[in-house]
């Protein structure tokens, strides 16, 4: 049978719960130099990496977490919000229990060009949306398909940012470096399955012209 060179990206799933597997330092090197080939403006490669391997700083942000989650859950005054709220709340905690754990950083765009529009744009101009977000979204994409390529489970993580300035000084982050997401990688021991990888018609999304 011939192999779709697409594969890699097509059977790709976010995965929550792993095997405590210890992941070999060169695997996690891969991963991050894939991340860091991403594409990104005037190629300034805005991103920088923290990898977490340790339980005690694992424990720490996991604990700001889920401060936060209590807090708001204090503020729920309707029994279906609470329920949604109980129920989904382990998608945002569940990031401590991979071997490694790493913090995606960005930090912003900056040139000349961007510098001149800003000055003399009018109020309504827009010079393209957040151009590092967008360098380090990509480089982010890029380890999560590395990752499968080397038999890892990971998911792209953003839910825990509800507590992202306690994450901060937790991993002592410091300007112009601000956390965009955490990205869990270990060996799965349970994949998404089909059902929430649902996706609608690729022509619901098109629109040709």
């Amino acid at each position: 049978m011939k192999t779709n060179k697409l594969d890699l990206i097509y059977k790709r799933r976010s995965t929550r719960k792993f095997t405590n597997e210890n992941v070999p330092q060169k695997d996690i090197l891969e991963i991050l130099n894939a991340g860091h080939m991403a594409p990104s403006g005037s190629n300034q490669q805005p991103w920088k990496f923290i990898v977490i391997q340790d339980d005690e700083i694992k424990n720490a942000m996991h604990n700001v977490v889920v401060a936060k989650l209590d807090d708001l859950g204090k503020r729920i005054d309707s029994p279906k919000a609470e329920k949604l709220f109980l129920a989904y709340r382990q998608y945002l905690e569940f990031f401590k229990n991979a071997p490694v754990l790493i913090a995606v950083l960005c930090c912003p765009y900056d040139s000349i060009f961007t510098r001149i529009l800003d000055k003399y744009k009018t109020q309504d101009e827009k010079t393209g949306g957040d151009v590092a977000l967008q360098g380090t979204s990509a480089c982010v994409q890029n380890m999560l398909l590395a990752a499968e390529a080397l038999d890892y489970g990971s998911c792209w993580v953003s839910g825990p940012l509800i507590a992202k300035k306690e994450l901060e000084k937790v991993l002592d982050i410091k300007d112009p470096y601000y956390l965009v997401c955490l990205v869990p990688i270990g060996k799965k021991a349970e994949v998404e399955d089909a059902e929430k990888f649902y996706r609608v018609d690729i022509k619901e999304k098109i629109i040709w012209k």
